[in-house]
């Protein structure tokens, strides 16, 4: 009997140990993986090393910081680190496995708020289709998923709407109680977190709104929240005191004010100078000539899937994620580091929108959600070979050419007095590097700075000739560190200096530059124009790359780049002229242009059309070579040639000509 009894009691807590395991659960943890997967990638941000080194300072001296101790250069404003606990958790992770455990860390961090995201609506139709969409999204935004304070504010927006889903359906005021510890700690996070006062008041709104609808037009609005009167006058009664718990931050008030200028900074206007020249800032329809395109048509998809969904569930239209998409929508629009944020808000909106699809066929509606589903299984299926072929190419912790290290090993391994100038992208990395020892011009947190100053930067940049001399006198400035790749913003300033006999160029691998005034490396002096020098350097990249070989033709590429920058042609000619990578053969082409060999140059780039004819940058360079030489009938051929591969593309083929 004893037997019988405890043998029953072992089944019955092995179905409870196991009842977790459910269709849903699985499904759920599916997606966070494979969402989490899509955002490992090798650290290109430039911020998270003074993130890093805010955490190292504040974890060795016990207490948080008020002011800028990382650059010897004046701070017009007061220190308002709203990151500091980012910060602290950040350097804590590092210290216990490397960047390597960041990167994981940041990953499972991601995983888990897209999967508390996908619970936060319950009872969904279409899963299938649900799940490869999120999968799909969080692959076409993921490198916006960066190792900077934006992965909290994705967790905390994810852990609103999922409490606030709660609270809604069970009706029971904890899960109001539990925005308390998550505002808290967002404000001490990052300065997004005004959008959690903002979702919560959406969803008070937004209920208030559909029960008023569907009292008053029953016909029209079929949704009726669940929420009773008491029910929201209790979020009423709640809402000052989630607004109050953004003062729980060492900053107080001054935090909130703080949010509010970043909300400035990011306005898209012309005489704004961050959303001007900051890329991050910018509003991603201002970049359509760009490589960011790409993201401005994702958003265009986001939103036509999101209105469709909408139109076809609009008699259960639910304004709580109209306004939530909107909030974040607006966000994304002013600038382009905020797309992923209205990403998220959009999983919520679309699961909801598909829970209440209206079609006049059934069938119609079956066979739909069959074909879609099919197309997005390839799409997903090849996104993630696609990243495993990255990740297979590029396994590293740091992006190669993202940083200034081999500067950094010179300037550790000599003695160089004196203050640096150096790009505000390096100015992080620069800093978990140097500091104490040494201290930097500026670095990515322009919040610290004063308008004024950072036009003077940017003046510096643009004509270094004027103001450069008086900048070194004024700060004592004696070695320079320049990135040479990813934007075109420091080569006036690098060839001022390479021209310049007060400065000599010390160390380069094309990706970045050091300078070291003349006094002080008078016996190492790299000369560009010199055959032998450049290819010992080229030879170095290769070494340095065997076993990448993608990466040692992007090295190359770079450097060669720069030699063309600094006029240093015949140099870049004699690193270009093996049978190279596409970029490389491209850019040899240009020099071919530059030099007035305009056939060497077309045979270059009709060699580059025969392999890919739907090389872009080919074609438009082609078209732009006929266009000079009279040719329209070949211009015509090269445009239809995009048009017909890439029709999103033509407009910017089109653009880039008519400069020509």
């Amino acid at each position: 009997m004893i037997h019988h009894f405890l043998l029953a009691r072992m089944k019955s807590e092995n179905y409870k140990s196991l009842n977790w395991i459910t269709k849903e659960n699985l499904i759920t943890v599916a997606i966070g993986a494979v969402c989490g997967f899509f955002v490992l990638y090798p650290i290109s941000d430039f911020d998270i090393f003074w993130h890093l080194a805010a955490g190292k300072e504040i974890v060795k001296e016990r207490h948080l910081l008020f002011s800028d101790p990382f650059s010897y250069t004046d701070t017009a404003q007061r220190w308002f680190d709203v990151h500091w606990l980012f910060q602290v958790i950040t350097f804590l992770t590092e210290n216990a496995g490397g960047l390597g455990l960041l990167l994981v860390f940041k990953a499972t961090l991601f995983a888990v708020s897209i999967s508390i995201l996908f619970r936060s609506v319950p009872d969904k139709r279409s899963v299938l289709l649900i799940s490869l969409l999120i999968v799909l999204i969080a692959y076409s935004f993921r490198y916006l998923v960066t190792m900077r304070p934006i992965i909290f504010t994705i967790l905390f927006i994810s852990l609103f709407f999922y409490l606030l889903e709660r609270y809604l359906k069970h009706r029971r005021k904890r899960y109001l109680l539990f925005l308390i510890p998550v505002q808290i700690a967002w404000v001490n996070s990052q300065g997004l977190f005004l959008a959690g006062p903002f979702i919560f008041i959406a969803y008070l709104s937004g209920e208030l709104l559909n029960n008023f609808l569907s009292a008053r037009f029953p016909d029209q609005f079929g949704y009726k929240s669940n929420l009773n009167r008491t029910d929201l006058k209790i979020m009423t009664l709640f809402s000052p005191l989630l607004l109050l718990s953004m003062l729980v931050n060492p900053y107080y008030q001054d935090a909130v004010h703080f949010a509010f200028r970043l909300f400035r900074n990011i306005t898209p206007l012309p005489e704004n100078i961050y959303s001007s020249n900051v890329t991050e800032n910018m509003s991603v329809f201002s970049m359509m000539d760009t490589d960011y395109a790409y993201y401005a048509y994702s958003l265009i998809g986001i939103i036509v899937l999101l209105s469709l969904s909408s139109a076809f569930s609009k008699r259960y239209l639910r304004f709580t994620f109209l306004f939530s998409s909107l909030m974040f929508l607006t966000l994304a629009y002013m600038a382009q580091r905020n797309l992923i944020l209205f990403a998220i808000a959009f999983i919520p909106h679309f699961c909801w929108n598909m829970k209440h699809l209206s079609f006049s066929s059934p069938i119609n509606k079956k066979i739909l959600k069959t074909c879609i589903s099919f197309l997005l299984c390839i799409f997903v299926l090849s996104s993630i070979i696609s990243h495993l072929q990255f990740l297979r190419k590029n396994f590293y912790t740091i992006a190669p050419f993202s940083f200034p290290v081999n500067s950094t090993e010179y300037l550790k391994d000599s003695s160089v007095p004196g203050n640096m100038f150096n790009a505000d992208r390096h100015g992080g990395y620069l800093i978990w590097k140097f500091y104490p020892e040494k201290k930097v011009f500026l670095d990515t947190r322009l919040t610290l700075r004063s308008r004024e100053f950072f036009a003077e930067y940017l003046s510096i940049l643009k004509h270094p000739e004027v103001f450069f001399p008086g900048l070194c006198k004024k700060y004592g400035i004696t070695h320079v560190i320049l990135p040479q790749c990813g934007t075109d913003l420091y080569f006036r300033l690098t060839k001022y200096l390479y021209d310049s006999p007060e400065w000599n160029l010390v160390s380069t691998d094309g990706s970045e530059a050091l300078f070291i005034m003349d006094s002080l490396s008078k016996d190492h002096n790299i000369r560009l124009d010199d055959v032998y020098s450049v290819d010992s350097i080229c030879q170095s990249l290769k070494e340095r790359f065997i076993d990448k070989k993608h990466l040692a033709d992007e090295a190359v590429f770079h450097l060669a780049n720069m030699l063309v920058k600094t006029d240093n042609l015949l140099s870049a000619e004699s690193i270009l002229a093996d049978d190279r990578s596409q970029e490389c053969r491209l850019l040899y082409s240009r020099i071919k242009l530059l030099k007035g060999q305009k056939d060497s140059a077309l045979t270059i780039l009709n060699k580059i059309i025969t392999e890919d004819p739907g090389n872009v940058q080919a074609q438009t360079l082609t078209a732009s070579v006929y266009l000079s030489m009279n040719r329209p009938e070949q211009v015509k051929k090269a445009i239809l040639s995009v048009l017909v591969r890439d029709p999103l593309k033509v407009f910017n083929m089109l653009r880039v000509i008519s400069k020509e």
